[in-house]
């Protein structure tokens, strides 16, 4: 995962957990890039369809990880 203003770049792994940790980037892994803006939405389960930014995603599905953070 990417983000912009600022730019930042995490690896999300999933399982039983789910973990979230600062990264270089790995070309070679899924990416989603979104303004930091949204990701913070989006982790605390408040990035509906309706008031999602144009994000970028690359072999990832945005609706799935909705479902990682549905939220307090």
């Amino acid at each position: 995962m990417s983000t912009t203003t600022p730019g930042r770049h995490f690896t999300l792994a999933t399982g039983e957990t789910v973990t979230l940790a600062a990264a270089d980037g790995d070309e070679g892994l899924p990416e989603v890039g979104m303004p930091a803006e949204a990701f913070v939405r989006m982790v605390y389960g408040r990035l509906d369809p309706a008031h999602t930014p144009p994000i970028k995603a690359r072999r990832a599905d945005l609706d799935e990880l909705r479902q990682l953070f549905p939220g307090f």
